[in-house]
């Protein structure tokens, strides 16, 4: 997609390119608000790549507004939710950041509760963004 080849561009370096397919995705995903979800994560990692986390956080205060909005059909919330917490810690707003923490592992939780196999929810958590979740 083109929000992940924005976050390629960013994690290269090539900050002007990332601006470039974020543009371009913000047009093609327009009509299906839930994919827009990853639009803004990959902006929001423009914006602190950019040294911006307030923007930043605007960024992805709007993908957590599309997880309020359309639930389970944002299948990129453990990301958004990360994210949120690398931001509000970038901005240094430590009692949101608490706050997001504790809604982060609440979204966490009801992820894991329908799996029972041990081995299955500890991998799970091992995630990426799931085991960033936890750390916070």
């Amino acid at each position: 997609s083109r929000a992940a080849l924005a976050e390629l561009r960013v994690l290269q370096g090539d900050l002007e390119r990332a601006q470039a397919f974020i543009d371009e995705a913000h047009r093609v995903e327009a009509d299906y608000p839930p994919s827009l979800a990853t639009v803004y994560v990959a902006h929001a990692k423009l914006e602190l790549a950019r040294g911006r986390p307030e923007l930043a956080l605007a960024e992805i205060e709007r993908a957590v507004a599309l997880i309020d909005e359309h639930g389970d059909a944002i299948d990129s919330a453990g990301r958004v939710y990360a994210l949120q917490l690398d931001c509000l810690v970038a901005c240094g707003r430590s009692e949101e950041a608490l706050r997001a923490s504790l809604r982060a592992n609440v979204w966490l939780e009801r992820q894991l509760a329908p799996i029972s196999d041990p081995s299955v929810r500890t991998a799970y958590v091992q995630l990426g963004e799931n085991q960033r979740i936890r750390a916070r």
